[in-house]
């Protein structure tokens, strides 16, 4: 597949327009649509998931940030596909909350407001402790070997994008053990939704031993097979962590 060479203006949307009856709006940011990898493009099945992996990819990386109108025409041409597939594309990952549609078929990234944030972490807990629990007796030598070199490699990690990959492939590893694996999809869609903002929030380097600390503890149960111990440090990490980011973004404006 070619990939355009498309780059979109920066439109200033402030000025009067039928729609507002001449009131002045605020300036809502285009989407940079050449942050989208092609790189990411490689190995799927249908030009739909070709597009959605690829804005998926932008928006949690961050590279698209929360309000950024998104066009479905230049994406198509950056693409070089039709708008059939990015339309299809943008109504899934809709139903991944990335991005909303307005009544005027426009579409943004979805920002999360600290409620939302909040929200998410709750159902998180609840799927990721299932699962954990699920998955504790069920764990291997492999998995356990795995595990401590997942954690070996964070501490060595300088790169915060880098290390919330080795944390995501951690916690993936002691869930898949539960062998649920629309559970582990829905886990993965949920941490989707906030990792643009864990990326910000882990850019430090006392957050990222604090989470380590914790991380050690919960293995620490599940070689033991102590399913109760290990649930309990699985709670009060997520807990922790939902608290401190919710006030950290406060604090950044990050959210609405």
């Amino acid at each position: 597949m070619v990939l355009r060479q498309l780059r979109l203006p920066h439109r200033d949307v402030s000025a009067s327009t039928p729609e507002t009856g001449g009131l002045t709006q605020r300036k809502i940011p285009h989407a940079d649509l050449d942050v989208l990898v092609p790189d990411v493009l490689r190995g799927r099945q249908t030009i739909q998931e070709i597009v959605a992996e690829a804005l998926r990819d932008a928006i949690v990386t961050g590279r698209l940030k929360g309000g950024a109108r998104l066009h479905q025409d230049g994406i198509a041409s950056k693409l070089g596909v039709s708008r059939m597939p990015v339309r299809e594309a943008l109504r899934q990952l809709e139903s991944e909350g990335l991005v909303v549609f307005t009544p005027h078929r426009r579409v943004s990234v979805a920002a999360l407001s600290p409620q939302e944030l909040r929200e998410i972490y709750e159902i998180r807990s609840a799927l990721e402790i299932l699962a954990l629990d699920l998955g504790v007796s069920r764990l291997s030598m492999r998995d356990f070997a795995r595990l401590g070199v997942l954690l070996d490699q964070m501490d060595r990690v300088t790169d915060p994008g880098r290390w919330l990959d080795l944390n995501r492939a951690f916690h993936g590893t002691l869930y898949r053990a539960s062998g649920r694996i629309r559970l582990c999809a829905l886990i993965d869609s949920l941490r989707g939704n906030v990792e643009r903002y864990l990326r910000i929030y882990v850019a430090a380097v006392e957050r990222r031993a604090q989470a380590q600390a914790e991380h050690r503890r919960i293995l620490r149960f599940c070689r033991r097979g102590q399913a109760a111990e290990a649930k309990k440090a699985l709670r009060l990490h997520l807990s922790g962590t939902v608290d401190q980011l919710e006030a950290f973004l406060r604090d950044r404006a990050v959210v609405p």
